[in-house]
């Protein structure tokens, strides 16, 4: 087992199926924060243990970075079964996260986008509580906006979470398809393990969809009582939440397409109508028409 983090520096690691480095299965673009769990095959007979993978192309100047292995002993065999990269993406600064999306790497990706969207949302909607709760001139709706705060900052903590979650979810999926399945109980193994990982990146968008459409209730109800002067941020965190949503239900129903559960399926597509996608865009409506009307 070896683990890498990149301490400072980028660079393309490239992980090789053989020891003449001629077959390239994966490749990843490391940077700075990036850990790389893997384990290393054709151990039997080899005193170093030496890893199959490779650092190419090294930018920002000199890469520096931390390993730790475990060496196999006794003959013990090992193979390539896992190659997966954690990074903390909810951490990061917004132009790093921006350069992460347009980056060539498959995540973050859609899916944290629509979460981040979400959350966005959500902040807009809690800055125009805040400009409204605690004011002597809006204790009339002290309670109502006091009520939309705390579940909106609910929904952005939740929505924040599930920027992450994507990016963990697709990649428990990269790493049941690199599963191996010489055998029929590794090729049922790896199966289980695709099902089960589709379901997570699955899960994941329909929770940011259910929570971006409960953000939009809340948006309109900052856009009735909030003050007028902020309101306008309620409507633009209604469009946020929206966007998050249709976002989040693409994604849940283009992975649905590739889950082989019917009842799973079912109660997914159950849960999108009960959002009502028509009901959404009419309360987005409501909520800016709401704002202009207070402006004029």
């Amino acid at each position: 087992m070896n683990a890498l983090y990149s301490l400072s520096g980028r660079g393309t690691l490239d992980i090789l199926g053989g020891r003449e480095a001629t077959d390239c299965i994966a490749t990843y673009d490391c940077q700075p924060g990036d850990l790389v769990l893997l384990r290393s095959p054709g151990l039997n007979g080899v005193p170093d243990g030496r890893p199959l993978h490779r650092l190419q192309d090294v930018a920002e100047g000199a890469r520096h970075s931390l390993a730790l292995r475990m060496i196999a002993r006794g003959g013990q065999q090992a193979r390539w079964c896992r190659f997966r990269a954690v990074r903390a993406v909810r951490s990061l600064p917004i132009d790093d996260f921006v350069e992460h999306l347009a980056a060539e790497q498959p995540t973050p990706g859609g899916g944290s986008a629509a979460a981040f969207a979400g959350a966005t949302g959500a902040a807009l909607v809690s800055m125009t509580c805040r400009y409204t709760v605690g004011r002597e001139r809006y204790r009339d709706v002290e309670q109502e906006m006091a009520a939309v705060l705390e579940r909106s900052e609910e929904l952005r903590g939740e929505l924040q979470a599930l920027v992450q979650d994507d990016v963990e979810a697709y990649g428990s999926y990269a790493e049941a398809q690199s599963l191996p399945r010489g055998s029929e109980d590794e090729t049922r193994a790896r199966h289980d393990a695709l099902a089960a990982a589709m379901r997570a990146s699955t899960d994941a968008p329909l929770a940011v969809a259910e929570r971006s459409a409960e953000l939009i209730d809340l948006a309109l109800r900052a856009a009735r009582a909030g003050n007028p002067w902020l309101i306008s941020d309620a409507a633009v965190g209604a469009q946020f939440a929206l966007t998050g949503y249709k976002a989040a239900a693409l994604n849940v129903e283009l992975n649905l397409t590739s889950v082989d559960d019917p009842n799973y399926v079912e109660e997914c597509n159950a849960r999108l109508a009960q959002l009502g996608g028509q009901r959404l865009h009419a309360r987005v409506d409501e909520t800016v028409a709401t704002v202009r009307s207070r402006h004029s």
